[in-house]
């Protein structure tokens, strides 16, 4: 069945208090309003907003949501993927776009800062761009290598190689 977030999900303690998990409460078609335990995909981990859509699902006496859509109008094309984020009023704040012509797309409303403990080796055979509103920092604590055969944009850039 599918439901909508009616208020923000909480956390949870499950397994005898060895585990937390994630918890909403959602409104039913029936105006039946359950709580839900939240199950983002493998390899994924999302904190849903009040007003998303999910389907809701029964095991035994367990209900879970999967498939938690924002609401938004799908705007991909075939094979493409996209990552987002949102803040408290569901607006998207940042965002990595992949297109089904190999290009990757990062989009930030503030900063953006990356993290390598070990080494980076960057091959782009096309254009590199990147955009954000504040900063964008990369820190690369190994070794550092870029390869790019086309133009190289990073509006906001500090680049610290340790």
């Amino acid at each position: 069945m599918i439901g909508r977030l009616s208020s923000d999900p909480f956390i949870e303690t499950i397994k005898n208090g060895k585990a937390k998990a994630l918890f909403a409460e959602v409104a039913l078609p029936n105006k039946d309003i359950r709580t839900v335990q939240i199950f983002p995909g493998p390899g994924e981990e999302s904190w849903p907003c009040k007003g998303d859509v999910v389907i809701v699902e029964r095991v035994g006496g367990l209900l879970f949501a999967t498939a938690i859509w924002d609401g938004e109008e799908p705007t991909l094309k075939p094979g493409e993927r996209e990552f987002y984020s949102r803040n408290a009023k569901r607006k998207r704040v940042a965002s990595t776009h992949m297109d089904s012509d190999g290009n990757i797309i990062t989009k930030a409303d503030k900063n953006i800062t990356t993290e390598i403990d070990g080494n980076l080796k960057t091959n782009t055979k096309g254009n590199e761009a990147l955009f954000a509103d504040g900063n964008y920092t990369r820190n690369v604590k190994g070794s550092s290598t870029t390869e790019v055969s086309g133009t190289v944009i990073y509006k906001g850039a500090t680049i610290n190689l340790n």
